[in-house]
Order: C-alpha cells, then structure tokens, then sequence
C-alpha cells in the first residue's frame, strides 16, 4: 500500500458572458484522502487576497451582559465538577476556568474558558492564556478519565467566532473524553493499523517525510510540532495540519509540545488576520494509548461567509449531506501565503 497523493482533474466547457460569451475550459479537482481515500473536491481557484477586516467590538458589547463566562458570572451560574472527581468543584490553571459541560457530547465532557476578559482579539491571544488553556485541558483529562476505558480519546476543540459554530464570543474550548472517535477520526486510525499491517511501518513517519520532500504543502516546524497544509481540505479555505512526531496519543504530548503548538498556532493567527478571516475550528486526533500506528495530529480550519453581505454559511449541501468536503483554495497556494509567517 504505497503512499500516494493521488487527484483527478476535472474540465467544464463553457461559454463565457466575461469575455463576449469565448468557449472556455474550467478545471475542477477531486483529491483523494492518502490514508483513508476520502475524496474533497479543489474548485473555483479564487486568488484570494482576503476580506475588509470586520470590527467585533459591537458584537462583543451586545453579548457581554448575557455571557455565562465572564469572570462576574462563571462562578456564579456555571455547573461544577462532583467532589470525588475534582474537589475545588472547577479546574483552574491561570485564566483559564474548566467546568463541566451542561449539554455533555460524553461521559467526560466539559468547557474550558479561556480567558477573563469577554472578548480578546485573534492577535490579542497571548501565549499564557493559550498554554494554560490547553494545559488545564489535560489536566482535567488526567484527574477525571485516565484509566477509564471509555476515555480512550482525549479531544480537544474549538469554535473560536460566530462564523466558526462557537455560541459565545467569550473565548472557549470544548474538551471530552471518549472511546468512540468520531467518522474521520475513526477512519484514520483504522487506516493507521492496515497501514502498519501492510507495509511495517507508520504511516505518520512516511507521511512527513513524503510531504517533506515534496515540499510542495510542507510549512515548517516549531519545536516539536510540524505544521503541513492538508491535501484534502475540509474547509472552504483549506486546512492547516499539525503533527506531533512519535506522540501516539494525547496521553503522551509534553507540555513543551503544547508549547510548541501555541508558537504556531500564533503565527497561523497573524496569518488568518492577514486575510481579515477571524473565524476558525481547531480539532485534535490521537491515537489509543500503547499503540505504535498513529501520531497525534490536529487540523485548523478557517471559517468564513461566501457572501457576507447576506451572512451566507461556507457548508452547503455538498459538505452537509453529502459529507464531500469543498474548498475553493489549493492547498499549494495556500502554503505559498503561510510559510513567510513561519520564517
């Protein structure tokens, strides 16, 4: 099962109001997922060279005196944790505050806030606030759910904006712990093991290093943790990957991988903010504890509106129903514009 990034190109001849109605062929993409084969589609190529930067600010005043998060309220109407799991009732690491989650996704699910202050800034995110974020993230995973065996997975993600599915402006992650890894998480450890099965090796390990010479989606690297466009997006405007070498699980990530991941997820920031996007999701995928198939890795998806003018969504059908994931931006392209903010 050799490691292939395989793609099929599509052409659609038509007539061209643009240029006195001038027959034309326009390329569409179909990219085939390496491990799993899942197929997302490359089209429209937009030279994308971003949107007027939107002011937050009313929105964030209109939602502070309803917010259940900020540091006035959090403590006052916000669920805490049973006493034999943590006796302080909540896990606190800096600003960040992690309570359990009302509307729970798992048998360990919880919300970890952020920061004090209701709304901060993509650019204003300081490396404190996100290290202790992520940080007391897997301390709650620690003290709640290791050893649980309907634990096995430790996620993390996040909605950061509107635009992005997040509920509040107040800045927050969703953690939870589970033994059922959602639809692709699944499919990338399964493909993982028959991988290892079939050829001896992980498949990660190829992976990077393919990408690597290829250099063709290959960004760089902070510390321990190398930052990739995805080959098959998920997002409109693509995905950015980052992988943690050699770390199966997240059972096995140090805190200065976390650190590392901060340092770049800051410099994807200045980038997102560069297009004027202030939108985006973040999803970590690890591995099961004790196994040598998988790498943890996670992915970062910008988020935006196809017409703000009207708040359009950038999921439709072909996504939503029919879980084809679409994006208008080459992976390749998109490389070209990240890798100076790694330099």
């Amino acid at each position: 099962m050799p490691l292939e990034f395989k793609s099929i190109k599509k052409y659609t001849r038509l007539l061209d109001p643009r240029d006195n109605y001038r027959e034309i062929q326009v390329e569409s993409e179909i990219r085939f997922h390496p491990l799993t084969g899942r197929t997302a589609r490359i089209a429209h190529f937009a030279t994308f060279q971003g949107f007027p930067k939107t002011d937050l600010k009313p929105l964030a005043e209109a939602t502070r005196k309803t917010c259940p998060f900020c540091a006035e309220t959090v403590e006052a109407i916000t669920p805490r944790f049973p006493a034999d799991m943590i006796p302080e009732g909540r896990l606190k690491l800096g600003e960040t505050v992690i309570f359990p989650n009302l509307s729970p996704y798992d048998k360990h699910s919880a919300v970890a806030v952020v920061t004090r202050e209701h709304y901060v800034p993509l650019l204003e995110l300081s490396a404190q606030q996100l290290n202790d974020a992520f940080s007391a993230a897997f301390q709650y995973f620690e003290r709640t759910a290791k050893g649980d065996p309907e634990a096995e997975y430790a996620l993390v993600n996040w909605n950061y904006m509107p635009y992005a599915a997040a509920t509040q402006v107040h800045t927050h992650l969703q953690v939870f712990a589970t033994s059922t890894p959602g639809n692709h998480h699944a499919d990338l450890i399964n493909g993982s093991r028959a991988y290892r099965e079939k050829t001896g090796r992980n498949f990660w390990a190829d992976f990077l290093a393919e990408e690597t010479r290829l250099g063709e989606r290959y960004i760089g690297r902070t510390g321990n943790v190398e930052w990739l466009t995805h080959y098959t997006p998920f997002g409109a405007m693509g995905d950015i990957l980052f992988l943690f070498p050699r770390r199966a699980s997240s059972w096995d990530l140090l805190p200065e991988d976390l650190s590392d991941m901060v340092g770049g997820l800051q410099r994807l920031f200045r980038y997102l903010d560069s297009l004027g996007i202030h939108s985006f999701n973040l999803a970590l995928y690890p591995g099961a504890r004790g196994q040598d198939n998988f790498w943890t890795h996670g992915l970062v998806s910008p988020r935006l509106s196809f017409n703000p003018a009207i708040g359009a969504a950038d999921v439709g059908t072909l996504r939503h129903l029919y879980n084809e994931p679409f994006s208008m931006f080459r992976p390749e392209q998109q490389r070209d514009q990240i890798k100076p903010f790694f330099e």
